[in-house]
């Protein structure tokens, strides 16, 4: 009877525990999707240069720091754009790709806030050199009216990593956003989806108040 007893409290105990492992597991993911967006920088490099007009204001991609520019080739009309002709707006660049499924996702919330805030935020959808000749299908079929700006990275064969991606610090996660205020400084950087349009949109406003 007393073995029988046992038994029964060890395998209690070990439901327990199983049920207390799988409980902290939750709450240590959920609490990860939570955590503000400036604190998930994984892909900051220290690569910060001075700016010339003003010294202590450092080129780099750590929030707060001047963004660096890069000419991106535009999927429509030719040319191509840079953020520093941009000034005096917001500007929301999202980097994204035809196989990211959480990219897809995110991106009718880009397209809202072009739409809302046109005048003063630019939204500037990047796609990824990776299937790079499917995106004007894409858009054309699912965006033909768009507000955003829509652009290409350049592939970077030595490093594998996309050339403007990897110069605002990002490694291997799609998607990734970046939001600039109007005097070219980093104020968010979100690396990781965005889950609603109301979230973006904070992100934007808190932007535009700087």
């Amino acid at each position: 009877m007393l073995k029988k007893y046992s038994k029964q409290i060890y395998s209690a105990v070990i439901v327990v525990l199983l049920l207390a492992v799988l409980t902290g597991a939750l709450v240590y993911f959920n609490a990860i999707d939570k955590i503000p967006a400036d604190d998930l920088e994984q892909g900051d490099d220290d690569n910060t240069t001075t700016n010339p007009t003003n010294p202590d204001l450092k080129v780099g991609n750590k929030v707060g720091n001047l963004a660096p520019t890069y000419d991106m080739r535009n999927v429509f009309g030719g040319g191509t754009t840079n953020i520093e002709s941009l000034r005096g707006q917001v500007v929301v660049i999202n980097f994204w790709g035809t196989w990211c499924g959480p990219c897809k996702a995110e991106l009718p919330y880009f397209d809202d806030l072009a739409n809302e805030f046109d005048g003063q935020v630019k939204v500037i959808a990047v796609h990824t050199s990776l299937t790079a000749p499917e995106a004007p299908e894409y858009l054309t079929t699912h965006y033909p009216n768009t507000k955003m700006l829509t652009t290409y990275d350049d592939e970077n064969t030595a490093t594998s990593i996309d050339r403007y991606y990897k110069q605002l610090g990002g490694r291997d996660t799609y998607p990734m956003t970046i939001i600039i205020d109007k005097n070219g400084v980093i104020t968010h950087k979100i690396v990781k989806s965005i889950h609603s349009y109301e979230e973006l949109k904070g992100y934007a406003q808190e932007a535009l108040a700087k």
